[in-house]
């Protein structure tokens, strides 16, 4: 069981802003479980979270500094079942009830609920063999309503089976396959795929591994009906495929991963700062590089390392997409000076620039912010932790003419029992 809030005067969302714009959220999550024998658990896991957010809106093609407002208030409850009867199967049964309600100072509001259950089943053969077979229902509901016009309550419903195979064909070589069908109510029958392997050279420790496949993303209910939705949404549709290689050097002490990326994403679904509205972009080709490196130096001092190289663009218009850097990176330090009670990390964050219109006209510069986190265990149950974001006060917008954080201070208490 756990909870938490905050609390905050913020800063002006709009760039030189008069106002502020505050804001404050608190949660409550819990998981509660029984084991009914050795091969079978009972389980309850519950969310509650409620925010209220000052922002900023958009005027006569420009942000503006007004003094719009949402709260939003959501649960979200999941009671399951696991069983083992045999070495060989092992199942879950889940089902969950939530909702989002959204509360405009306009006068508007959106309220979405989502109801799900899935039944999903293991099938082993040794360790060579692992079968998967579920089924998947989901039912999403949501309406609107404001002082102009209201849409009365809209359901969809969406059944999917899936079915994937992990077969160990020799030592140090892994094969996958999966398949999956969803039938949406607005959007018909779609089938998707998806096939991969892996092999590992034991004398080097080096993973050679790689995948390919497709995808299918049905609009959500607020994407097409809220204030900000398009009731001409398609769904998105992908294929993509990706490979990769895995180093391990001085005994695991150190890891280093490179993987290639290639995605094709058609009717990509994608919020336009512009107009504040859902749209689809037609065509869209992303491709790059990731690289990671990780390395336990010491008992007590770790280093970590990424970047993403990522060419994305539209290709009806061979243009970059909007707020999508090419360049982004990270730089940490993990300390532990005193066993486990004190964890400390800082890290470095770079963003390239960024195209911030559909037409590549005008950017927003590159920027790089340090923070550090810590945590300090006073007694097995009880520690204080702390964030520092943006540590030397880096002045740095992410959308043009919107606001960040400068230098910000948490702290914190965590009780366990």
């Amino acid at each position: 069981l756990s909870g938490g809030g905050i609390s905050t005067d913020g800063v002006s969302k709009v760039k030189d802003g008069s106002e502020d714009d505050p804001y404050s959220a608190y949660q409550l999550n819990g998981r509660f479980g029984f084991d009914v024998n050795d091969n079978t658990e009972v389980f309850f896991i519950g969310y509650y979270n409620k925010a209220d957010t000052d922002y900023d809106g958009y005027v006569n093609g420009k942000y503006a500094d007004t003094e719009d407002n949402v709260k939003t208030t959501s649960y979200t409850s999941i009671l399951g079942l696991t069983n083992a009867p045999f070495a060989w199967w092992n199942h879950k049964l889940t089902v969950s009830y939530g909702s989002v309600h959204r509360d405009y100072n306009d006068g508007s509001d959106y309220k979405s609920y989502l109801t799900t259950a899935q039944w999903r089943h293991n099938l082993l053969y040794k360790d060579i063999n692992t079968v998967t077979v579920g089924a998947q229902w989901q039912q999403e509901q949501g309406d609107y309503s404001s002082v102009w016009d209201s849409i009365s309550k809209k359901t969809v419903d969406t059944l999917s089976f899936y079915l994937q195979d992990q077969l160990k064909v020799l030592e140090g070589l892994y094969l996958l396959a999966g398949i999956r069908n969803d039938n949406n109510d607005d959007f018909d029958d779609e089938l998707t795929w998806r096939v991969g392997a892996s092999y590992t050279i034991a004398g080097t420790g080096t993973i050679f591994k790689g995948t390919y496949g497709t995808g299918f993303k049905a609009p959500s209910l607020y994407q097409r009906y809220s204030p900000y939705g398009s009731t001409d949404l398609e769904p998105e549709k992908s294929k993509g495929w990706d490979l990769g290689v895995v180093q391990n050097l001085w005994n695991k002490r150190i890891k280093l991963g490179l993987t290639y990326f290639n995605i094709k994403t058609d009717n990509l679904i994608d919020f336009d700062l512009n107009t504040w509205k859902y749209k689809n972009i037609d065509e869209v080709k992303s491709q790059g590089l990731e690289f990671y490196a990780q390395a336990h130096l010491l008992p007590w001092l770790g280093v970590d390392f990424s970047w993403t190289y990522t060419d994305a663009q539209d290709e009806t218009t061979d243009k970059d997409l909007p707020y999508n850097p090419r360049d982004k990176g990270t730089l940490g330090v993990r300390l532990s000076p005193w066993s486990d009670r004190l964890n400390i990390r800082v890290w470095a964050l770079y963003v390239g620039d960024r195209y911030v219109d559909a037409a590549n006209t005008g950017e927003v510069d590159s920027y790089v912010t340090v923070n550090a986190s810590a945590t300090y265990k006073i007694t097995n149950w009880l520690s204080v932790y702390g964030n520092v974001i943006n540590l030397f006060d880096e002045d740095y917008v992410e959308i043009q003419d919107y606001n960040t954080l400068g230098l910000s201070g948490f702290l914190g208490l965590r009780a366990d029992f």
